[in-house]
């Protein structure tokens, strides 16, 4: 009976200990709640455990903080010295941007000359606004009546120009750039076919170029010249604003 006893006598030693414990932590934590509710600025054991939750937050964040600022964060886009981002196409669409606005352009410069020939023939002028009028005028030089003895020399510039903007416009592969490059270039080409297919002074590219735009204080133009002044003041200002184009 005796040795019975002994041997439960531990258990029970255990048992009541662990009984104590238990009763102990909940009077603390039925203190801790007691203390919390009549005052606020205590801290509650949920603000304690998220306390202890700290560092590991922190440690997120300064990991998802340098994650953002690495490299790779911004390799899909350029950006400008200014910090703007400069917009980028497909080569395949800046291609075609180029040869659609160049080819309009074009178009609408042979046309407008083609109606000055017929209907300004033979001295006949139009009168517009402000001194302005419709005057046919037939140029063996450049833009605005300007070289009249260096016809053939500005045709071949035109040609090489409008080459090297077609490639630089797939380099940069930004639609303003192409858009502007194919004022440039519709506008040199509509020029250099008057040289080659209309009459002039005989021999190669010395056709000679329709102006038929009179203002009255400025040299007779057409709409080719216009598209090139335009596309060159554009061109201008977008590597102003872009000095990394």
């Amino acid at each position: 009976m005796q040795s019975n006893v002994n041997a439960i006598s531990p258990s029970a030693l255990r048992l009541d200990t662990q009984s104590t414990r238990s009763i102990k932590l909940l009077t603390e934590s039925k203190t801790e709640r007691m203390a919390s509710a009549t005052n606020p600025d205590s801290q509650s054991p949920k603000s304690g455990s998220a306390q202890s939750l700290g560092p590991s937050s922190e440690s997120s964040t300064k990991q998802w903080d340098s994650d953002a600022d690495s490299p790779a964060a911004g390799a899909s886009s350029s950006s400008s010295d200014s910090g703007e981002e400069i917009p980028r196409i497909s080569r395949s669409k800046a291609t075609s941007s180029v040869f659609v606005v160049a080819g309009v352009l074009l178009v609408l410069d042979q046309i407008t000359k083609t109606w000055a020939v017929n209907a300004l023939a033979e001295g006949k002028t139009i009168d517009l606004i402000a001194g302005a009028r419709f005057n046919l005028h037939f140029n063996p030089g450049a833009a605005f009546s300007t070289g009249t003895a260096l016809g053939p020399l500005f045709g071949v510039a035109a040609v090489a120009v409008s080459i090297w903007l077609v490639t630089f416009a797939r380099e940069q592969r930004n639609l303003a750039v192409s858009l502007v490059a194919g004022l440039i270039i519709g506008g040199a080409l509509g020029n250099v076919g008057d040289r080659l297919f209309r009459r002039g002074q005989g021999g190669f590219l010395r056709g000679f170029v329709v102006d038929f735009i009179d203002l009255g204080w400025w040299p007779v133009f057409n709409v080719a010249d216009m598209g090139i002044v335009m596309g060159v003041i554009a061109m201008m200002a977008l590597l102003v604003r872009n000095p990394d184009l």
